[in-house]
């Protein structure tokens, strides 16, 4: 047996093998389902039949902005995203020690002045590139 959370879009946020001795607090949001069930985080669930189905969303943690993601996490978010070919482009747009900076860079800072510009060239908000930011640091 496992123990599917999800939050109140009803989107799986996690799950637990069932232990003995365990069950889920009484403040979170869950359903049963049989251990050979195929679980991942940001699937969406039908609380009332317990059927769990692709979300055609991709999944963003709600919480705080990270302040740095890693390179290789931002080409993945943006890649996701269908825009790193766009931000690829604009790259090739900046003077060649900002394009240095962006090739090069060992963290990438959301604070950061190609960011702004990436997104303003883009047409990014900030909800978009917070939302970005976040995505990117769930890969590895």
């Amino acid at each position: 047996m496992k123990y599917v959370h999800y939050d109140e879009n009803n989107v799986v946020t996690g799950y637990t093998q069932f232990v003995v001795g365990f069950a889920p607090p009484a403040d979170t949001a869950y359903i049963e389902v049989d251990e050979a069930v195929e679980v991942e985080i940001g699937m969406l669930v039908d609380p009332a039949t317990g059927a769990l189905s692709a979300n055609p969303e991709p999944y963003v943690p709600v919480g705080p902005i990270p302040e740095t993601v890693s390179p290789l996490q931002a080409r993945m978010a943006l890649l996701e995203a269908d825009l790193l070919d766009g931000a690829d482009a604009f790259v090739a747009t900046l003077s060649k020690p900002e394009q240095l900076a962006w090739q090069y860079a060992s963290e990438v800072r959301r604070d950061n002045a190609i960011i702004a510009k990436a997104a303003a060239h883009l047409g990014l908000d900030d909800d978009r590139i917070d939302a970005l930011f976040r995505r990117a640091s769930t890969f590895a």
